[in-house]
């Protein structure tokens, strides 16, 4: 699975026009091998929007951007609304297992997300997670851009249940980020497949 992490920087008073263009990106449930996508606003990042789609494949994901993005992301007028934008890939490593057991539903259900980017020698994650009360499920992987740069996803049902888990603190050579998600900004394949 091939996971885009974007990250914008909204002009001072666009944040109502930033929130109105990303609805527009409900044409991507309909793109072979989208697996969903989920936003919201940054936690500790003033008028930052952190938003995560995830694919199937590189192939999958190169066809939307050659043939389809271009489209929507005019249509929305969104490039108007940010100062700057910072995109990531990552390569699933690890499927983490929570209370859903299909990815699908993940993005469905997710309330509230918490990622880190970790720069590491060797990968790690914290199995516990996946027993942690009110985890959904999420997935461990590395980037595409740095071999020890790695990325834990995880989807939680609320954010009280994720700072119970995890709470503020930890290493400090993490960077976290973490997001109410907004109902309007979810997209979800129109067609499921549950293999």
């Amino acid at each position: 699975m091939l996971i885009k992490r974007i990250s914008c920087k909204v002009k001072e008073g666009h944040q109502d026009l930033f929130y109105d263009c990303q609805k527009q990106w409900g044409p991507l449930s309909q793109v072979k091998g989208f697996m969903g996508q989920v936003g919201g606003w940054s936690d500790h990042k003033q008028s930052t929007a952190c938003i995560y789609a995830f694919w199937e494949s590189q192939q999958d994901y190169q066809y939307f951007m050659d043939e389809i993005h271009n489209q929507i992301f005019a249509a929305s007028g969104q490039g108007n609304t940010y100062t700057s934008i910072e995109i990531d890939f990552f390569q699933e490593e690890l499927r983490i297992t929570g209370l859903e057991n299909q990815f699908a539903d993940v993005i469905r259900n997710a309330q509230y997300i918490y990622s880190v980017i970790q720069q590491a020698e060797k990968h790690s994650w914290n199995a516990g997670l996946q027993k942690a009360k009110g985890m959904l499920g999420g997935t461990f992987a590395s980037s595409q851009k740095d071999r020890d740069t790695f990325l834990v996803w995880s989807a939680w049902q609320s954010e009280k249940q994720q700072r119970r888990t995890l709470p503020q603190g930890g290493a400090l050579e993490w960077a976290d980020e973490k997001f109410s998600v907004i109902e309007a900004w979810r997209v979800c394949p129109s067609i499921i497949d549950r293999d």
